[in-house]
């Protein structure tokens, strides 16, 4: 997984697509090149998912559209390309059909032809999921926190934890404007500041009041 908007564009890029440079050997006296996959290549036969792809700029956008009608990459330095075959989940929180039929209607009104690299990527979703913010899906809230205390628990090589009825209350009251990504991270805290203990419970998990 790529967080794109968590990541420097610069980086994305050899993130996404790989190296490619030079090295010189003092020994042979001969230059060789040294390249570094990125993650198109690692996912070769698999899925990627990229997290908040409105956040890849306009030439990274229209970098993975060619990547996807070609099958293939070329690496930051490189002068060939090399096959690929990858399925992408992209994840965003903007509304990428907006702005793709946004983009079209201004091409038309302007009488533009080239599309607009936001157009292209939208084209390239195979399907919509329309997922509703957690604050709409009650049924899942504890769920997600459960599985994300089990998960941290056992990065961190600790004892199982649980949680106690008023927790449950309190993680079902808050209305979670930060999704998933708030849940981990409150789950999280609170295992951080209580290591020893083996229930977490309303106390611990500190929700703000709402």
């Amino acid at each position: 997984m790529i967080r794109c908007a968590a990541t420097r564009p610069s980086r994305l890029e050899h993130l996404l697509f790989g190296q490619e440079h030079n090295t010189f050997s003092k020994v042979r006296g001969v230059s060789t090149r040294m390249g570094k996959p990125g993650i198109f290549q690692a996912a070769h036969g698999s899925t990627m998912f990229l997290d908040n792809v409105e956040a890849l700029p306009a030439e990274l956008q229209s970098a993975v559209v060619k990547a996807l009608k070609t099958r293939s990459v070329r690496r930051v330095g490189g002068v060939r390309d090399e096959p690929v075959n990858v399925w992408i989940i992209a994840g965003t929180s903007e509304d990428l059909r907006g702005q793709a039929e946004y983009h079209r209607r201004y091409r038309e009104a302007f009488s533009l032809q080239e599309p607009f690299a936001v157009e292209e990527l939208y084209q390239y979703v195979a399907l919509d999921l329309l997922l509703p913010p957690l604050r709409q899906r009650s049924e899942d809230i504890v769920l997600l926190a459960e599985h994300a205390l089990a998960s941290f628990c056992a990065e961190k090589h600790l004892q199982p934890k649980s949680f106690t009825p008023d927790a449950h209350r309190a993680l079902l009251a808050y209305p979670w404007p930060g999704n998933v990504r708030e849940v981990e991270e409150l789950i999280k805290r609170a295992v951080l500041l209580s290591p020893e203990r083996d229930l977490i419970n309303a106390a611990m998990l500190a929700l703000p009041d709402v």
